[in-house]
């Protein structure tokens, strides 16, 4: 065969192949639309089984297609089938103008009936990556991360939301919060994660953690100098029988989990409210290296320096708990105290000062009735904090969003609620 001949055989065989793809195409495009049209009938008429039906049909056709998945997942939350649904919208194409929006529902779907939170968690990631500035994606991680007590994350996402721009004003309560805040339906919530997620110890210890906060018996949000704030709200006799129980309860749970950073914290706050070396010794040990961002540790760390008459090492712990967190007010009331004891009082009384605001502040955020609710006045002290702990560009950022929340207020489903 002639290289000419080959030739000419190759471009036949080639032109039937395009002729093909473009008929194959044609009639790929003329199903589509039918099935467009079949599903808007559908849509129209209510019928549910059978829009999910053509719905599937379509998205097996195209499946770059986002009309069909939305399709899918309007029918079965028409059929109450919500998983179903879920799935559907976990399939749309990140390029799809309306991904984000449909993400969103498959969210809040994940966080409420389904009790899928780990995968709510996630969807918002893939949202914050589409999106970065997306806000309700930030205040809804923000969220998770407060009702399942992981107090580092609060806070880093707190500031990534407001480096993107998705922040609102109660994310600056997060913020400063992040180490004693508790929501009032952490129980709730956390409860409900455990019928669907019985051996989760995160779900495990905040529901446990969260009942003796709204109880008024947490004592593991102190300045580390008095016995527990908490602990003055509860009711004298009844109150200390209810705070010795449910210590006793998070001691279970400690043998339990015995590395678990919240339980960890809550006793030892306890042993240092105490006075006890030995057992804050023993607690600091079991502490996870994966815990060293967490500005509680120094200052746990510091609080033992400080009691073996370590004033200087207890000066540098105390310091690096402000580092990673400068709302840690608990820590400057401490360091205040280290550096009248090394003579260093012209420095030790503003951060006396500031420890005494940051204390008083936490206290006016627990008299609102939710985190949303915090007026104004509470939030220009929340800047002056934020502003005085030497946050400038977060304070400038709080007083930009301060004046937006003037004109507009975002929605937040009920579902995000929370009492602090």
């Amino acid at each position: 065969m002639t290289l000419r001949r080959s030739l000419m055989i190759a471009g036949v065989v080639a032109s039937v192949v395009a002729v093909g793809l473009f008929v194959h195409r044609g009639w790929k495009q003329m199903q589509c639309e039918r099935l467009r049209q079949a599903c808007r009938a559908a849509r129209v008429l209510g019928n549910w089984v059978e829009l999910e039906r053509l719905a599937t049909a379509w998205s097996d056709l195209d499946s770059r297609a986002g009309d069909p998945i939305l399709y899918a997942a309007e029918a079965a939350v028409g059929r109450q089938a919500i998983d179903r649904a879920a799935e559907y919208l976990g399939h749309i194409p990140d390029d799809d103008p309306r991904a984000v929006e449909a993400l969103l529902q498959r969210v809040d779907m994940l966080f409420g009936d389904l009790a899928r939170p780990f995968a709510a968690a996630e969807t918002c990631e893939r949202i914050l990556a589409l999106a970065p500035s997306c806000g309700p994606a930030h205040r809804r991680l923000i969220f998770f991360y407060a009702v399942t007590l992981q107090r580092t994350r609060v806070a880093e996402q707190a500031r990534q939301a407001i480096a993107a721009g998705g922040d609102i004003p109660e994310t600056y309560v997060y913020l400063v919060g992040s180490d004693w805040l508790t929501l009032s339906n952490t129980t709730r919530v956390t409860t409900r994660w455990l019928e669907h997620h019985p051996e989760e110890e995160l779900f495990v210890v905040a529901a446990a953690r969260g009942d003796v906060a709204t109880r008024g018996l947490d004592g593991s949000i102190d300045d580390g100098g008095e016995g527990g704030e908490g602990d003055t709200e509860a009711d004298t006799e009844d109150g200390s029988v209810r705070s010795t129980l449910h210590d006793q309860r998070l001691r279970v749970l400690l043998e339990r989990f015995p590395r678990n950073p919240e339980l960890l914290a809550y006793f030892l706050q306890t042993a240092s409210t105490e006075g006890d070396i030995d057992e804050v010794t023993s607690l600091l040990a079991r502490v996870p290296a994966a815990c060293g961002d967490d500005n509680r540790f120094w200052r746990f760390k510091g609080w033992l320096h400080a009691a073996q008459g370590e004033a200087e090492e207890a000066q540098v712990a105390y310091g690096r708990a402000l580092e990673l967190n400068p709302f840690d007010f608990g820590s400057r009331h401490q360091l205040a105290e280290v550096r009248r004891t090394l003579g260093q009082t012209d420095s030790a009384a503003p951060e006396a000062a500031l420890a005494a605001e940051g204390r008083a502040l936490r206290r006016a955020i627990l008299e609102q009735p939710d985190i949303a609710s915090v007026p104004p006045a509470v939030l220009a002290r929340v800047q002056r904090f934020i502003r005085d702990s030497g946050a400038d560009r977060v304070a400038d950022r709080l007083s930009a969003r301060m004046g937006d929340a003037a004109h507009t207020q975002p929605r937040v489903p009920a579902s995000l609620g929370g009492r602090p």
